[in-house]
């Protein structure tokens, strides 16, 4: 940044830049260590094949190249979503379930290394662009005494999110391609059965798909300093039992045989009044595509609970947490529900 800024004919020590960006309050930090598998492949492939640039006429250069052409157009169109001033009856935000978190978390304390930890769940629901300092984020969280992190257990924190929105007219989340999560026929079919309800008056849903391994989002940078967020700045919703619903994959086999493979979906939206889903194949289309996909038996309603009670924690694992010779706060511990079957 600094040397962009020298090389646009302005003079400045570095030292007097640096003073200035701190007195901003702009902070910076090291992205994750997660890199596009895609890109890899093709800067190997390149300095193998082709003295490190690619080549026309390449199958494999030829695939990377509209895969760098799809991962710039959802780029630019997340920037001009973050830059957009969207009215207040539309709410814009980027999706992420946070890695895995083991608790406790006590960086530093070697006990803790050796101790068997319980696994914590967070789905977050960042404000993307000018409503970021307006809007709080919304963490969705929960733990495997509690949950899991099946299509239907995320779903139901989607659910979740979108009730702390209810009034909102028009929800935007970015969200990328784990199908186990974000592009998937329990999703779909639930989001539709969602915007129909009562539960929320939102008028419609829309998802918008970036291009696999080029995800980096507001939600990222979110988890990135979650350890000291402020409190004032974040809506904490606890995912409980009575909030997980039997959220079930109620797409027709027939019909989707005739729709477009989920993984060339870059625009989903669900809408009030419709039990279709309306598409688009590149965030650059200026028109929806009507989908039917919904078995006709399928109504639309919210499910009752997944189960009746917390999913639990095996009380083998109880034990070695509670009288593990490195064990804190057993007594917190041991008033965590146990597997019904234990």
């Amino acid at each position: 940044m600094y040397a962009d800024y020298i090389d646009k004919d302005n003079k400045c020590s570095y030292e007097s830049y640096r003073k200035a960006v701190k007195s901003l309050n702009i902070s910076f930090t090291k992205l994750g260590e997660e890199q596009c598998e895609s890109c890899l492949l093709q800067e190997q492939h390149v300095k193998a094949d082709h003295q490190g640039e690619a080549a026309a006429n390449c199958p494999q250069c030829e695939k990377w190249q509209i895969h760098k052409d799809s991962a710039t157009e959802s780029r630019l169109h997340y920037q001009s979503d973050a830059e957009r001033d969207w009215p207040e009856d539309t709410s814009n935000r980027s999706v992420d379930l946070q890695k895995v978190i083991m608790l406790p978390r006590m960086h530093g304390v070697m006990s803790a290394v050796f101790t068997r930890r319980i696994v914590a769940y967070h789905e977050t629901f960042a404000s993307v662009g000018k409503k970021t300092n307006k809007n709080n984020t919304i963490s969705v969280v929960w733990h495997e005494g509690i949950a899991g992190r099946s299509a239907a257990e995320i779903t139901s924190a989607y659910a979740a999110a979108l009730e702390k929105e209810r009034d909102i007219k028009h929800i935007v989340y970015w969200v990328d391609n784990c199908s186990s999560q974000n592009k998937n026929w329990c999703l779909f079919s639930s989001l539709v059965s969602i915007v129909n309800s009562q539960t929320i008056s939102t008028e419609d849903i829309t998802l918008k798909f970036f291009q696999p391994g080029h995800t980096f989002m507001s939600a990222d940078s979110f988890h990135h300093v979650v350890g000291n967020s402020n409190s004032k700045k974040v809506e904490v919703v606890e995912l409980k039992n009575e909030g997980i619903k039997d959220w079930t994959d109620c797409h027709s086999a027939v019909k989707s045989k005739k729709l477009p493979k989920l993984a060339d979906l870059k625009v989903v939206q669900l809408r009030r009044g419709s039990r279709s889903m309306f598409v688009k194949i590149s965030h650059e289309e200026e028109d929806f595509t009507e989908l039917d996909f919904l078995q006709n038996k399928f109504q639309l309603k919210i499910p009752t609970t997944l189960r009746p009670q917390d999913k639990g924690i095996e009380e083998a694992k109880k034990r070695d947490i509670a009288w593990s010779p490195h064990a804190t706060q057993q007594e917190a511990i041991l008033e965590l529900p146990a597997c019904e079957q234990h």
